[in-house]
């Protein structure tokens, strides 16, 4: 029996080798001093990416840019407050990671929870307010104009998409689980993928604040 033009193992093997090098090379970069960091769940951005030029709107009703995000790390996750499953388990996620980092005080002062809207017709800047007090009143929110929700999200590749009406007149959003780590730059350095588990999510964030002092 011929194989034809079938690919052999022989033939798959460097293109094996490529991708556990792409797999490494995603949880593992090397700071300018020559130090290798190497993450346990989340995927690293090497270089950072930049976020593209924005104006949003705070919790507290502020419209703010780029430089909200400047000065400490931020876990960032995209999604709604009427959702009835991901993010109301997300946000109860990265309220155990905050608690994870209670016990270094030097590393929970440098780290934010923010949460930023994908349906700011119904996510009100006080309504998200309100919503994010029930999860740790310490979490922040960001609605504003859709286009510039879109440009954000889209920079950072997150995906989503309005889907099935519900019984009440409302709506579901289809979107993205993944959940994002800026560092204190405002640039995307690391994706963390579903599943999640909030102490490899702080477990990474001590070896990164590590890694920059």
């Amino acid at each position: 029996m011929t194989t034809g033009n079938r690919p052999t193992f022989a033939h798959l093997a460097p293109l094996l080798a490529l991708l556990a090098l792409l797999v490494w090379y995603g949880s593992t970069f090397r700071e300018p001093g020559g130090r290798a960091v190497e993450l346990v769940a989340g995927t690293l951005i090497a270089p950072p990416k930049p976020l593209p030029g924005f104006r949003l709107v705070s919790q507290g009703g502020e419209e703010v840019d780029n430089r909200f995000f400047e000065g400490s790390y931020t876990l960032l996750f995209f999604g709604y407050t009427h959702c009835p499953d991901i993010c109301p388990t997300t946000m109860s996620l990265l309220n155990q990671v905050a608690a994870e980092l209670k016990g270094r005080p030097e590393a929970a002062g440098a780290t934010r929870f923010v949460f930023v809207t994908l349906d700011p017709e119904r996510d009100t800047p006080a309504f998200l307010r309100d919503y994010l007090a029930y999860f740790n009143p310490a979490f922040e929110g960001l609605s504003g104009d859709p286009a510039e929700i879109a440009k954000v999200a889209r920079s950072l590749g997150i995906a989503w998409m309005r889907g099935a009406e519900t019984g009440d007149g409302g709506y579901l959003i289809d979107h993205s689980a993944s959940i994002l780590l800026l560092d204190p730059a405002g640039e995307l350095v690391a994706i963390f993928s579903p599943p999640h588990r909030a102490d490899e999510i702080a477990a990474d964030l001590l070896t990164l604040y590590e890694a920059s002092r």
